[in-house]
């Protein structure tokens, strides 16, 4: 379950911000795309 949505979660930040996940993060990447993975992880999790 959970590793789809960080699988997800992962190419979506790769596609925009550039290959490496965990190389330099800026507030912004905390702020926007941290709660973002979080939220999609739940929303995949109460489906099931």
């Amino acid at each position: 379950r959970y590793s789809l949505a960080i699988l997800f979660y992962a190419l979506v930040f790769m596609a925009s911000q550039g290959m490496f996940i965990i190389s330099n993060p800026r507030e912004t990447w905390v702020l926007f795309w941290l709660p973002l993975g979080i939220a999609l992880s739940k929303g995949l999790a109460e489906k099931r």
